[in-house]
C-alpha cells in the first residue's frame, strides 16, 4: 500500500516557502523518489550526495531515473559524525569543480542529519548559494535536521560552530527508507518525537502513548503520521524564528 500524500505541509521563511512530502514506498512507479523531487531541481546539472552507508541502499535507483532528464553525478562521503567536517565539504566542493558544475546545480542530499547539514552547507556557500533538495533517510533526520535551514559541520574547538541558514528547496521523507533503520537510529528518532510530544501539546502525547508499539514495530503509516506533526511543529517555530533568535535557540 502507498500511502497517500500529506498535501498542504509549507515551510515558510524568508527566503522562500517550500513544501514537506511524506510519503511510504517510493519504489512505487507513480512516486519515485526521482519524480518527487524532479519539479523541484532548478537547471540540468545535479549532484547527489549521500554516504557510503546508504549509497548502497538507495542510490543507484534514484541515479537512474535522474539522468533521464539531468546532467548527474555522486559524490560519497564516509559514514558518521566524525566526517563532518571541512574535509568532506571539500570533497563536494571538488566533485562540483571537476564537473564545472555553475549556479545552476541542485545539490541532492540522500542521507541522515550529517548528510543534509554538509550538503545544505556546502550548497549556501559554492558560488555563493545554489539550490538543495533533502531527502532525509532517518527518523531524526525526518523529524528535525531536514526541516528548518540550519546546516553546518564541526569544528575541533566546537560542533556546528561553522554553517549557515540555508533552506532547501523541498523535503522528501519517504517512510519506506525506515525499513533499513538500525535499532539504535530508530530509538533516536522516536527519542525525538517525544520531545516534540512533550514540548506541542497534551493531545499529541496521548497520541503517541496510544502509538509507540506500532511506531517500534516500524508501522509505516503510524510513523508518517507522527513525522508530519512534528514537521508541522517545526513548521510553525521556523516561520516566526528563522534564524534563532527565540525558541530555536533552546
Amino acid at each position: 500500500m502507498v500511502m497517500p500524500f500529506h498535501e498542504g505541509l509549507i515551510v515558510h521563511t524568508q527566503s522562500h516557502d517550500y513544501p514537506i512530502v511524506i510519503t511510504e514506498q517510493s519504489t512505487a512507479e507513480h512516486s519515485s523518489m526521482a519524480k518527487q523531487i524532479a519539479p523541484y531541481i532548478s537547471g540540468r546539472q545535479v549532484l547527489i550526495v549521500t554516504n557510503d552507508t546508504i549509497a548502497p541502499l538507495y542510490l543507484k535507483a534514484l541515479e537512474d531515473e535522474l539522468v533521464e532528464q539531468f546532467m548527474v553525478k555522486v559524490c560519497v562521503l564516509p559514514d558518521g559524525e566524525q566526517y563532518k567536517n571541512q574535509a568532506s565539504i571539500d570533497q563536494i566542493y571538488d566533485a562540483l569543480m571537476t564537473e564545472h558544475f555553475n549556479r545552476d546545480v541542485t545539490l541532492i542530499a540522500l542521507g541522515g542529519g550529517v548528510v543534509g547539514d554538509m550538503t545544505g552547507f556546502a550548497a549556501a556557500s559554492f558560488m555563493r548559494g545554489v539550490n538543495f533538495i533533502q531527502i532525509p533517510t532517518t527518523l531524526l533526520s525526518q523529524v528535525d535536521s531536514s526541516v528548518g535551514g540550519k546546516t553546518g559541520i564541526n569544528h575541533a574547538q566546537g560542533k556546528n560552530m561553522i554553517g549557515a541558514f540555508w533552506q532547501p528547496q523541498m523535503v522528501l521523507a519517504d517512510m519506506s527508507t525506515l525499513k533499513t533503520l538500525p535499532a539504535r537510529e530508530l530509538s533516536a528518532g522516536v527519542a525525538e518525537i517525544i520531545k516534540y510530544a512533550l514540548i506541542m501539546d497534551e493531545a499529541f502525547l496521548t497520541w503517541l502513548e496510544e502509538n509507540l508499539t506500532a511506531m517500534m514495530a516500524l508501522d509505516l503509516a503510524v510513523l508518517g503520521e507522527a513525522v508530519k506533526r512534528c514537521c508541522q511543529y517545526k513548521a510553525d517555530v521556523v516561520a516566526q524564528d528563522e534564524r534563532e533568535s527565540g525558541v530555536r535557540a533552546c
